[in-house]
């Protein structure tokens, strides 16, 4: 399993990490989640966030922002479904990348 250790430190509230090593994701809602294994296994569910974005990588905030979706889905968090990538024929230090991916959390059902 890849480690989802280094976003526990996430500053989202409804974000909670405690069982993501074993769950695969996060679990995602108003509260920590206080129920015993088996009625978690029962009272939950995987649930996607579609999302997706254009970067210029050769600007720096948006290669940040680009670099934080690929860094979250190699770590198994996040996972890309479409990338597409090219060049400004005017400008061809600039590259362009499209990126469509879902961000995945455990909520309860």
């Amino acid at each position: 399993m890849l480690s989802l250790i280094k976003y526990a430190k996430n500053p989202r509230p409804d974000v909670y990490w405690g069982r993501a090593e074993l769950d695969g994701l996060p679990f995602r809602g108003k509260e920590i989640p206080k129920l015993k294994e088996e009625e978690f296994t029962d009272r939950t569910i995987r649930a996607f966030d579609a999302r997706n974005g254009t970067f210029n990588t050769a600007d720096k905030a948006q290669n940040e922002q680009y670099l934080e979706v690929l860094d979250k889905a190699a770590n198994g968090w996040w996972t890309i479904v479409y990338n597409e990538r090219w060049r400004d024929k005017d400008n061809p230090n600039e590259m362009w990348v499209y990126v469509e991916w879902l961000e995945g959390y455990i909520q309860a059902k």
